[in-house]
């Protein structure tokens, strides 16, 4: 158990400071160990690459614990994406803060968070992903505050 903390503690830390690689293989360490670890398949979900990663993280989490408004949220966010009328295109968009590559497809950039393109959606579409990533957010620093209190 000690050492499954150590590598969670490990893993909060190297995501907080931008080293995902570091904290995924972490998280994977933890998850292994205990594949019941609902901590660890939210925090996995905030480092994995691609969107459809992130769901399966995030579904594991509500079937661990079907009662995880966090991960309720975060799923819900992440299914809200653009509107099906829309021309998706396939191109590169590069963070203005960290300069992580992006596509069109994503709202947020996948190493900072930084909001990327607002301008392709509705405003009620806009309005509606800035409260559920805002919610996200805090539900997910809520977390972490928590997890780390416990400490």
């Amino acid at each position: 158990m000690a050492k499954i903390d150590a590598w969670l503690r490990g893993a909060r830390e190297a995501a907080k400071s931008g080293e995902k690689d570091k904290a995924r293989r972490l998280l994977e360490q933890v998850i292994e160990a205990d594949p019941a670890n609902e901590t660890a398949w939210l925090w996995l979900s905030a480092v994995v690459d691609t969107k459809a990663e992130k769901i399966k993280c995030l579904e594991t989490a509500l079937k661990l614990n079907p009662t995880n408004q966090e991960a309720k949220m975060a799923l819900e966010w992440l299914r809200s994406g653009p509107s099906p009328h829309m021309k998706m295109k396939i191109e590169r968009v590069l963070c203005g803060r960290c300069g992580a590559v992006n596509t069109t497809e994503d709202n947020f950039c996948r190493q900072c968070g930084l909001r990327l393109r607002e301008e392709s959606l509705s405003p009620e579409e806009q309005a509606k992903i800035r409260r559920l990533g805002k919610k996200w957010l805090a539900d997910i620093r809520a977390l972490t505050e928590h997890t780390e209190e416990g400490e």
